[in-house]
């Protein structure tokens, strides 16, 4: 399998709770969040239509570039397992939490999700979401020629 990079950042999304609430209980900085009602705003501060809908957090996780992103995940597991009760609750209160993965390369790659890591994002109530930009310019990954089969 060919090299790629990522990066990963934890999302937070909540019917109702402050992000104030949870960046203080991580302990960490956002890279993005709003809170629901708020007037909507693009990064750069100018103002859209309508309201948010929901509470939204997002925390970009820094990693070295030589470790590959499983070991980065269960380095996350580690570094979260302290906030498990947290992200139950904010589960059971209608929340999500994920782990949303800009996976970039070119020709082809691959990685194996085993058990016991996707066993502790289970207990800690994490989804795994993923972006993935494969070969340059062609966005799928596909040339014209090729087709799409069941």
């Amino acid at each position: 399998m060919n090299k790629y990079k990522y990066d990963v950042s934890l999302r937070i999304r909540h019917p109702e709770m402050d992000p104030e609430e949870i960046c203080k209980k991580l302990g960490m900085k956002t890279q993005r969040k709003w809170m629901s009602g708020a007037q909507r705003k693009t990064s750069k501060g100018v103002i859209l239509d309508g309201v948010y809908e929901i509470s939204y957090c997002s925390f970009r996780l820094e990693h070295s570039k030589d470790l590959d992103l499983i070991e980065f995940l269960r380095e996350c597991n580690e570094r979260f397992n302290p906030f498990k009760d947290f992200f139950k609750h904010i589960r059971s209160s209608g929340g999500t939490i994920e782990y949303f993965i800009g996976w970039y390369f070119d020709g082809n790659s691959g990685e194996v999700f085993d058990l016991n890591l996707l066993s502790q994002m289970t207990e800690l109530n994490i989804e795994l979401s993923l972006d993935i930009y494969g070969e340059k310019g062609t966005g799928s990954g596909l040339s014209s020629n090729d087709k799409l089969t069941k």
